[in-house]
């Protein structure tokens, strides 16, 4: 019976400290390949540098990297196995299985600076529940459980300190029990409509991530169409890598002149 796998970064923490491990290890073998490349004696590389500190570093890398989260499928199954493993196959622990249709995923992107890429994180939730993060785009789970590829429910409200504290002082103006004023006086909360933003006409939102087809803002009920705050507002700070935020980005006849319909 065919079976659908895939493997996993263990843990966000194991997966950068392989990647820092493997790149000073073959920054340390530099010199040993330079040896070589002279026609030098290499015992003494290999006393001082590469049993010392290269072969540490790769081995200690490879530990790291080899600690995963391996999902599995059997086919026409509604069971979905995960596991740990860690430098070997066989060796496995912390079994744990769930019915397909407790499954979801939740997929962020958070924005890299002027000198740095957005980083995809994706959450696996059980039940609702956070139950494993990695460093990655949600594709790579749905190819092995396809009936994951559902429509991602609409983020939470981030709260900011300002929002907590306009929350918490009791003599704020309150628009509803669950709802709060937010930056420039906005109604803020999980109650606000889902298309608040069509009404909204202030300053453009301040964007904290994106999750899926939406930006994450700091006000209305937290979300905004990447699409059609592109059109309003253009791309924020710090964003404008993703392929939808280039497609957007670049049709710019959609947002300028007369017909914009914004």
């Amino acid at each position: 019976m065919a079976r659908s796998r895939v493997s996993l970064s263990g843990s966000n923490v194991t997966h950068i400290i392989s990647r820092i491990c493997l790149m000073f290890g073959i920054f340390t073998l530099l010199p040993l390949i330079e040896g070589i490349r002279l026609g030098e004696d290499l015992a003494p590389y290999f006393r001082a540098l590469v049993f010392p500190v290269s072969l540490p570093l790769l081995l200690f890398g490879y530990v790291s990297y080899s600690y995963r989260m391996v999902v599995e499928r059997e086919a026409d199954s509604s069971k979905i196995l995960f596991s740990r493993q860690i430098m070997h196959s066989s060796i496995r622990f912390r079994e744990r299985t769930f019915n397909i249709d407790q499954l979801s995923v939740n997929q962020i992107t958070m924005g890299g600076g002027e000198d740095s890429n957005p980083t995809d994180y994706t959450t696996i939730l059980v039940d609702g529940k956070d139950f494993f993060t990695y460093m990655g785009h949600k594709r790579k789970i749905i190819d092995a459980i396809p009936e994951l590829n559902k429509k991602l429910p609409r983020p939470k409200v981030i709260l900011t300190s300002k929002q907590k504290e306009v929350k918490q002082n009791e003599n704020k103006e309150s628009y509803s029990n669950n709802n709060w004023a937010g930056p420039d006086g906005t109604e803020s909360g999980p109650d606000v409509p889902d298309d608040w933003y069509l009404a909204y006409d202030g300053p453009a939102p301040i964007v904290e991530g994106i999750y899926d087809e939406n930006y994450a803002v700091d006000r209305g009920n937290g979300a905004v169409p990447v699409e059609f705050y592109i059109k309003k507002w253009g791309i924020p700070e710090g964003f404008g890598e993703t392929d939808l935020e280039k497609q957007w980005s670049s049709d710019r006849t959609w947002w300028e002149g007369p017909d914009s319909g914004i």
